[in-house]
């Protein structure tokens, strides 16, 4: 059973949220867009420092600033300090749609927006969070974990599955978790509902 934690636990995303919003007024002014990628595009902003580096195919970037999508056939929508990829390039087929400071390192992941949220897994199997802030998905080998929303929930084995809440787990292959506060499931299957430090450690 491939197991990690939630690498962000320990910081508020307001500090982040800030820091990039405030390269956001500034940083535009300074740097031009770069469009090095093949048969890829990027939308409004000429000096918005949007990014899609060399070798990168079939790619865009429509809006936003300091984004950089890194991977082939892979779409950033817009917002602040996104990125896809990290820096091997190849194709990742991944999508963020905005927000702030989200990353996609590996392939096939989506983030739908919000705060300093992350995907990613091993090759090519990778997962899914919604919205929130902080949330962290890591799939392994099997692919599929999601978080719906939420923030510092974590999502770290195959199919495993957070719904929102705050601090929740889910650890284990297929677990569930659907909301609440500091509840957690770390075995196979397991199911918690809601409520506040719930734990289902299975067998």
């Amino acid at each position: 059973m491939l197991i990690k934690k939630n690498k962000f636990a320990l910081s508020p995303p307001t500090h982040q949220a800030t820091r990039l919003f405030c390269l956001f007024l500034v940083f535009p002014l300074l740097a031009r867009s770069q469009n090095q990628g093949t048969n890829s595009f990027i939308g409004a902003g000429v000096n918005s420092g949007n990014r899609i580096p060399a070798g990168i195919t079939n790619s865009g970037i429509v809006a936003g600033a300091m984004n950089t999508n890194g991977g082939g056939y892979s779409f950033i929508g817009g917002g602040v300090g996104n990125s896809i990829g990290s820096g091997g390039g190849g194709y990742l087929y991944s999508v963020i749609g905005g927000g702030l400071g989200n990353k996609c390192p590996t392939g096939f992941s989506f983030v739908g927006g919000g705060v300093s949220n992350v995907v990613e897994g091993i090759g090519y199997y990778s997962g899914t969070i919604g919205d929130g802030a902080q949330n962290y998905v890591w799939t392994g080998f099997y692919g599929a974990a999601t978080i719906s929303g939420g923030r510092l929930n974590s999502a770290t084995n195959g199919y495993a599955t957070v719904g929102g809440g705050y601090l929740n787990r889910a650890g284990g292959m297929g677990d569930f978790v659907g909301g609440g506060q500091l509840n957690s499931a770390n075995s196979i299957l397991g199911v918690v509902v809601g409520g506040y430090q719930n734990t289902n450690k299975g067998y």
